[in-house]
């Protein structure tokens, strides 16, 4: 049966794995660049995990939340990223757990990912379309800069996982409706 905390578990196994398998991304962990890759991310939520952020944000200390306040009037993208923290890292949702490590497969053949540098700038590339990996891996090397890197092949892990299924609404969205009460 699939459940959120097995789907969580089951990503933390992954990023493990990548990271035993390309220990360039042990940069990550812990983050030295104040989550510079979160900057400009626009979160989406299932359900669960948004009743998960708004049980934790009863947890966060005042001036916390009202960092929240104010990027959300601000129409701040991320209204949980602050200049040197995410407000909701311990309960963030899937799709900010797996990012810097993530290609995606797409439709049309082509394989998005961002290439990073050691000081974490980025820059997203569209591959040309590339038939000759095995789609059904969970980790899969591409070009980052001047050398090659592996990345979590995350259409794999979704599908499998049944995340498709969930609704998924962004943070201004799901904020609105919160701070109306």
């Amino acid at each position: 049966m699939f459940t959120i905390l097995k789907a969580m578990v089951e990503l933390d196994n992954l990023i493990q794995q990548l990271r035993t398998k390309d220990p360039y991304w042990n940069k990550c962990h812990p983050c030295k660049n104040k989550g510079k890759c979160c900057i400009g991310a626009n979160p989406s939520f299932s359900d669960k995990e948004w009743q998960d952020v708004i049980e934790y944000l009863d947890e966060i200390p005042k001036d916390d939340y009202d960092k929240l306040l104010e990027n959300f009037k601000h129409n701040k993208l991320c209204p949980f990223r602050t200049e040197s923290k995410c407000l909701i890292h311990k309960v963030r949702p899937f799709n900010c757990k797996y990012t810097p490590f993530q290609a995606v497969y797409r439709n049309d053949g082509k394989i998005i990912y961002s290439m990073t540098t050691d000081d974490c700038n980025f820059k997203t590339v569209v591959s040309e379309p590339n038939m000759n990996f095995n789609s059904t891996e969970n980790f899969i090397e591409l070009n980052n800069f001047l050398e090659k890197r592996s990345y979590l092949l995350i259409n794999n892990w979704v599908i499998s996982n049944n995340l498709l299924e969930e609704p998924e609404k962004k943070a201004t969205e799901l904020l609105n409706s919160y701070f109306a009460k």
